[in-house]
């Protein structure tokens, strides 16, 4: 299901960027390094959905939906 999803890629950025109240993961301070890590450990499977546009778009609609869930 595509909530599960979301749900599931947005708790994790959430994590990796210290958002779930404990203290920020020491390698990654940015969605955007998220993204940068992501592209590169990944680049040479060329998995589809591992590109900057893709993943802004995921992460983006992901941080909507976690927010919209918390109000």
């Amino acid at each position: 299901r595509p909530e599960t999803e979301l749900a599931i890629i947005g708790g994790l950025l959430h994590a990796l960027l210290g958002k779930t109240g404990s203290r920020p993961h020491p390698d990654f301070k940015s969605q955007q390094q998220v993204i940068d890590f992501l592209i590169d450990e990944y680049k040479d499977l060329k998995l589809s959905g591992i590109s900057k546009t893709s993943l802004e778009d995921k992460f983006s609609a992901a941080n909507a939906y976690l927010s919209k869930k918390k109000n």
